[in-house]
Order: C-alpha cells, then sequence, then structure tokens
C-alpha cells in the first residue's frame, strides 16, 4: 500500500499510497531508520487518502516507510517498506555534448544520485555567463537532446540533480558546435514515435518549434496531420506570450501523411493540420519578413488576443510590416478584444490565396482580418460567418482596411458576416480598396450590410454580386463622404429598413459613379434600389427590376 517514497518541499518526504481495500476506516504510516528495526508510528490517514507527507526531517541516511490500513474490527498485514532521504542530491558526472546536426546536440551523463525527482539542464553562449535553464526532466534520466539550435553555433551545458527542497552542485561544463549553415527540409510529426531530430518521418520532431525555432532561409518545413501548439515546451508552458515564429525566407507546408517524398504528393485538404493556439495571444507571428516566407496548407485557430496592443490583435496570426505568402490556409474561431480576429497584417504586404477565415471575432476591427496601413493581396478568398462585437466603433465583420492601407481583393465572398455597427463584410476607412470578382451574401450590418465605404476613402469596385444583404442604410453599400467607382455589379433581395436597400450614398462630394449596375427585389423605407442624400454622383446604364420603398422610388 506504500507505493513511492519521495523528497518534498520544506524538509519533508511524500510518500504516496495505494489503496487496495474498500472497507478501511484509515491508514496508519510508520517510519524506521534501517527497514527492520525501530519501527515508530509518525501519522494516519484517512480512507482513500493517497498521500501522506512526513514534515520537519533533516538530512539522515534513507528513511523507510510501511503502511497498513485498519478499521473497527481489524488491522491488515503492513506494505513492504519504500525509502529515500531529503539530503542534497549527489551532482551528475561525465557530462558529454556531441552535435548531431546543425539542429541537434546530444547530452549524456552518469546519475550518481538516488533521491532526485529530476535533473536540471543549463545551457550558457561561452561557459561562464548567461546560464539559462532550458528544461526539466524526469528523474533516474541520463541523457537529454536539446533540439531547434542555431547553425554553426557554440552551446555550452551543465547539469544538476535537484529534488523540492534541495540541488546537487552542477557537472563540469561540456561544450560543442552545431552543423553548417546549409538549408534542409525539416520533418514534423506529432505522432512520431522515433529519435525526434527532424531529419526524416522516422525521426520527425513532434513539436513544431524545434524546427522554427534553429530554421534558416532556404529551409522547408514539412508537417504532417495533427495538433500542434506555441506553448507545450519548457519553460513557455501555457505562456500566453508564445507563438510560432516563422523566420524570413523558411516555408512551411502542413496537409502530409507522414509518407511523402515529394511536396506534391501531399493532401492539406485531409491531412488536417491544426496550429492550435491554446490560449496564446497569436498563434502564428510574422516580422519584417519577404514573400519567400510561406505558410501553405494549414489551419491556424484557438488563438486568444486579450492582452494590450499588439497583443490585442491578430490573434490567429500578428504580421508585423511583413510580406508572407499565405496559401490553403484556414483562420476558424480565433478571437482578438481589438482588431483581426484571425489576421492583423500592421504595415505589412501578404499575399493570400484560397484562403478562408471563417468563426472569428474581432471586437472592434475585422472579425476575420484587419489591414492597418499595409497594402495586402487576396485572391480567392473567402470569409464566413466572422464578427465584430463593438456597435459604437466596429466595423468590417469579415474584413476592415484602415490606417491609409490599400488592399487588392480579387475572387473574394463574404457570407453570413455581422457588424452591430460598420459593415457587416468589408470595413474602408481613410484607405483604398480595389474589388473585382466579388460575391457579398447575406452579411448584416447597421450602417452598410456588406460595404462600408467611409472617411474620405476609396472603394473600386468590379464585377461583383450583392444578394440577400441587410442594414439600417445601405444594405449592399453605405458610402459615407468617401470616392466610388463601382461597375458591373448585381443586387439582388437586400433590404434596408431606413435608405438603400442596394445603395445609400450620403454628402459624398468626390467622385462617386456607379454604371452598368442591375437592382431587382431590393426593398428599403426610402429608396428600394438606390438612395443619396445630400451627395452628388452619376449612375449610369442601370436597370431596376420589382424593387420597393415607401417613398423615393425603387
Amino acid at each position: 500500500m506504500a507505493r513511492s517514497a519521495t523528497p518534498a518541499a520544506q524538509n519533508s518526504i511524500e510518500i504516496r499510497l495505494s489503496d487496495q481495500n474498500d472497507n478501511e476506516t484509515g491508514f496508519t504510516i510508520e517510519r524506521s531508520p534501517d527497514g527492520a528495526t525501530g519501527w515508530a508510528e509518525v501519522g494516519t490517514a484517512p480512507p482513500d487518502q493517497t498521500v501522506f507527507v512526513d514534515r520537519g526531517l533533516s538530512c539522515t541516511p534513507p528513511l523507510f516507510y510501511r503502511v497498513r490500513a485498519y478499521n473497527l474490527g481489524a488491522v491488515s498485514g503492513w506494505s513492504a517498506s519504500v525509502s529515500t532521504h531529503i539530503c542534497t542530491p549527489t551532482a551528475p558526472t561525465g557530462l558529454t555534448a556531441v552535435a548531431l546536426s546543425r539542429l541537434n546536440i546530444a547530452l549524456a551523463w552518469t546519475d550518481t544520485s538516488d533521491n532526485e525527482t529530476g535533473f536540471a539542464i543549463e545551457r550558457s553562449p561561452d561557459g561562464v555567463a548567461g546560464w539559462v535553464e532550458i528544461d526539466r526532466i524526469a528523474a533516474n534520466s541520463a541523457s537529454y537532446t536539446d533540439r531547434g539550435l542555431s547553425c554553426n553555433t557554440a552551446y555550452f551545458y551543465r547539469v544538476r540533480a535537484f529534488h523540492p527542497s534541495a540541488a546537487s552542485t552542477y557537472t563540469a561544463v561540456a561544450h560543442t558546435s552545431t552543423g553548417t549553415c546549409v538549408p534542409q527540409t525539416m520533418y514534423v510529426d506529432a505522432g512520431s514515435r522515433g529519435p525526434d531530430t527532424g531529419d526524416s518521418w522516422a525521426s520527425a520532431y513532434t513539436d513544431l518549434q524545434h524546427a522554427l525555432t534553429g530554421a534558416i532561409a532556404g529551409d522547408q518545413i514539412w508537417v504532417a496531420a495533427g495538433d500542434y501548439r506555441p506553448n507545450l515546451r519548457y519553460p513557455e508552458i501555457n505562456n500566453p506570450l508564445a507563438s510560432f515564429h516563422v523566420p524570413d525566407g523558411v516555408a512551411l507546408y502542413g496537409g502530409f501523411s507522414g509518407a511523402e517524398t515529394a511536396l506534391d504528393q501531399r493532401d492539406w485538404q485531409h491531412n488536417a493540420t491544426l496550429l492550435y493556439g491554446n490560449g496564446v495571444y497569436h498563434v502564428v507571428t510574422t516580422a519584417s519578413v519577404g514573400p519567400s516566407t510561406i505558410l501553405d496548407g494549414v489551419t491556424i485557430t484557438g488563438g486568444y488576443a486579450s492582452g494590450i496592443n499588439p497583443n490585442g490583435g491578430g490573434a490567429g496570426w500578428y504580421n508585423d510590416h511583413g510580406s508572407p505568402t499565405i496559401r490553403n490556409c484556414t483562420f476558424d474561431r480565433n478571437y482578438a478584444v481589438s482588431v483581426g480576429g484571425g489576421l492583423f497584417n500592421d504595415h505589412g504586404s501578404p499575399l493570400l490565396a484560397n484562403v478562408v477565415f471563417q468563426n472569428n471575432t474581432g471586437e472592434v476591427l475585422g472579425g476575420g482580418m484587419a489591414n492597418y496601413g499595409g497594402t495586402p493581396t487576396l485572391r480567392d478568398v473567402a470569409f464566413r460567418k466572422n464578427r465584430v462585437m463593438n456597435g459604437l466603433i466596429g466595423g468590417g465583420g469579415g474584413f476592415s482596411n484602415t490606417g491609409g492601407g490599400s488592399a487588392t481583393l480579387d475572387g473574394v465572398s463574404f457570407e453570413e458576416n455581422i457588424s452591430p455597427g460598420y459593415a457587416g463584410g468589408l470595413y474602408n476607412d481613410s484607405s483604398t480598396a480595389t474589388v473585382t470578382r466579388a460575391s457579398l451574401t447575406s452579411n448584416r450590418g447597421v450602417y452598410g450590410g456588406a460595404i462600408t465605404n467611409i472617411g474620405n476613402g476609396t472603394l473600386v469596385i468590379s464585377d461583383a454580386t450583392f444578394l440577400t444583404n441587410a442594414s439600417q442604410e445601405g444594405a449592399g453599400i453605405a458610402n459615407y463622404n468617401s470616392n466610388i467607382t463601382l461597375q458591373y455589379a448585381t443586387f439582388r433581395h437586400n433590404s434596408a429598413t431606413y435608405a438603400g436597400g442596394g445603395i445609400y450614398v450620403q454628402y459624398s462630394t468626390d467622385t462617386v459613379a456607379l454604371h452598368t449596375l442591375v437592382f431587382t427585389g431590393n426593398a428599403a423605407h426610402q429608396g428600394g434600389g438606390v438612395a443619396f442624400n445630400g451627395s452628388a454622383g452619376s449612375l449610369s446604364n442601370a436597370t431596376f427590376v420589382g424593387n420597393n420603398a415607401w417613398y423615393g422610388g425603387g
């Protein structure tokens, strides 16, 4: 019934109990200095308890413990004894360090202690200063692999044993250098049971962070289907600041089964590779990277940007002045207390191709994606069921473009995005947005159901369909004191409770050019198809069929 004895905090020993009875009323715990004589009771434990702590001890030879159960009528036999002591563990010896590759170094030592609860591994850049504890591992260990290191770099190590009350002295310092900086393909598979060195599928890393930490420009990282979290390894366990930082020039590809030999053999649509935030502020982070920085074939989910900016935006991905290439990716169920639930582009120029934003939330701007001052290009991108929450200043349930940015959107769709303020779909404020081949369906807002253009912004739209969007003003488009050029667009069955079932234009004295448009079955209190309020503009080659309004005409 006494399963184990280990040193515990504050000069105590913890005895783990194994309850094998169903009728005991308690346990008696006895201690002996040698396991044969001098047994004395040190305490009792209630029924079903699994831990007993013997306190107030000092360094002695090993102490032995035994346990028996009792009830009102009988006692059991004594358990086999277990032993330990709380003296300072003896230091491990014979530490060696051997470089396995440009990314990994293997450590080995001899365990000389009999009472440690683990080993602490420390690393330094020169063996003198800057020592940092990089990991803690289990008792009785005699080896460790340090992964995800920088290439062509010297590393110095030392190890010590510990238990909760004390730690040994350190080993002698061991050092070695990693291999030369030659780009390579690294392999990551959460289900791998191999050596965990990233050199092949058979020895794939199980933690994506190991590959990213040591990656250099020109590297490819192949990631098998699975669930990967940025804050699982020591010392960043559950740290919200942890993130998958993708270095400049590194290409990360998801969607592998774990057996492919060529990139074109993967199936990212069926081999789901999930980058799961686990409560971090940003699941993915890039800064000042170029277009050869690639993320392709992954789902980014579970980001929770709840901090102070920049940690209040970009829960799925925070891109800081970078130009990464994002392909075949899905942003799903990320939340930002400020902007960009899925992606926050801060003065960057990313290219997004075949990307889906769904079920993301940004409290203020860009539930799916927020662009501030950047020049993103979106091709074949879908925004579905994203939302913003702030009804006073919020805008862009799907996408927001602010801060003087210039966004290009081609082949985009907005479906069932919601804002309690401006633009359920696309919000353009004091910026430029060029939109072609767009479909906007069933988006809801108050001032602009599908699109809002405001703040002397410039909006150019060609070849677009607006269907069943709803708002108070401008169910399809609401344009306030801004420039808009719209051609080859169809508005069908959109509805506004006040004005502009299709389009609402207010206080716009600059360019308002609307031509080659079709309005069918739209409805509003005023201007079922189009409503102008204090604005001038041109409307040409337009067809109106079956629109309804209380006044102001179709």
